[in-house]
């Protein structure tokens, strides 16, 4: 079984970028985009949510800061 939006899920764990942090950047709850992460988005959506998370990452470096997610940590 695929998952839907497995590019987006990939985008975000690829630049370590935490749900919440794209959620919080939408203005809605994390499982709100965990739940519409659920289901194939259009193509529109999916373009707002991988440029939100370019914009993270982006406000990120110009901060100097990195957010800690589960996959900034490693696995032991």
């Amino acid at each position: 079984m695929m998952r839907a939006n497995r590019e987006l899920r990939e985008l975000m764990r690829e630049k370590r970028v935490p749900v919440w942090a794209v959620a919080a950047k939408m203005g809605v709850h994390e499982n709100t985009l965990y739940r519409r992460l659920r289901v194939e988005l259009p193509a529109s959506e999916r373009e707002m949510i991988a440029h939100i998370v370019e914009q993270v990452v982006a406000d990120n470096e110009k901060e100097g800061t990195r957010i800690e997610c589960a996959a900034n940590v490693e696995r032991r």
